[in-house]
């Protein structure tokens, strides 16, 4: 009794008998076709087996991180996660990059009106000669945090969109001008729709320099100092009541006649100040502007 010859090599399909095969065996017998294509997948799996082992045993297993806690060398790779993922996925540098807007490049706003997208979300923009007014995106396109910076040349006048708010210094508004060589940097806020802006363009609606400009106004300086001017008109006496009422007291006050023909002979004299009033008196009626500080 002799053995099969096997073959490595995967056989596709094994014979089925049929009823009218004769009985034949020997090395090309019918009756050992489908045990000679058994014989040869084995032989064909051991084989693939054989050198998968061969592979195994080669293998450094010194040189794997361990899945606790590995210290990977080199220069490791993963894929980077979509924009505004906040899951406990891997953040990779590109990752890390985008969301910090890569400011070591600007971005210049040069048509108008400027739209800002989700997209730009931590990217830094500069406004040229042709900048004059740039379009928030939706607060509820980008997550909590993101943030959109702008420094301008040129006025601009940065406006929000739909129904959400820019908040400047507590106020609500639909819009807010930077004035030329000013930054603002507007994060989206604790408020489903609300816009919070930082910068040097937001001097003007913090407290410290709160001011109303115009020929009666006042500027407020951050050292508690306030500065106050206005007019008269002519008159031998008067009271001057001041724009905003000293939270202190006035410290000094000075004036100059308004007049376009002749001299004046007399100069105004100031009374006893309150903390909203100064009256005045003069022998000749002639009108005058007055500037005061106080705090």
């Amino acid at each position: 009794m002799a053995n099969l010859t096997e073959v490595e090599e995967y056989t596709e399909g094994i014979y089925q008998f049929e009823e009218t095969d004769p009985v034949q065996g020997g090395p090309g017998g019918i009756d050992n076709l489908p045990t000679k294509q058994l014989a040869n997948r084995t032989k064909w799996l051991k084989a693939s087996y054989d050198a998968l082992a061969d592979a195994f045993s080669a293998i450094d297993f010194g040189l794997f991180a361990p899945k606790d806690s590995p210290a990977l060398t080199g220069n490791p790779l993963a894929p980077t996660p979509t924009q505004f993922d906040s899951d406990t996925s891997i953040a990779t540098t590109a990752f890390v990059q985008r969301a910090l807007g890569n400011r070591a490049g600007l971005i210049g706003i040069e048509t108008t009106p400027y739209n800002l997208l989700p997209a730009d979300a931590g990217k830094f923009f500069y406004g040229s000669s042709a900048a004059s007014v740039v379009n928030l995106p939706s607060v509820s396109s980008v997550p909590a945090g993101a943030t959109y910076t702008i420094q301008t040349a040129v006025p601009i006048v940065v406006q929000r969109t739909g129904s959400d708010t820019i908040f400047a210094n507590g106020g609500g508004q639909t819009s807010i001008t930077l004035p030329a060589n000013t930054t603002a940097t507007f994060t989206k806020g604790p408020n489903v729709n609300s816009w919070a802006v930082d910068g040097s363009a937001r001097l003007p609606f913090d407290g410290n320099f709160v001011s109303a400009l115009g020929s009666s106004g006042y500027q407020r300086l951050p050292s508690g100092l306030i500065i106050q001017w206005g007019g008269t008109t002519a008159g031998t006496s008067g009271t001057i009541t001041f724009p905003i009422a000293w939270p202190n007291s006035m410290m000094a006050i000075a004036a100059a006649n308004q007049i376009t023909v002749g001299t004046p002979t007399d100069s105004v004299v100031f009374r006893a100040a309150t903390t909203s009033q100064i009256p005045w008196v003069r022998s000749s009626a002639t009108a005058f502007l007055w500037i005061a500080l106080g705090f």
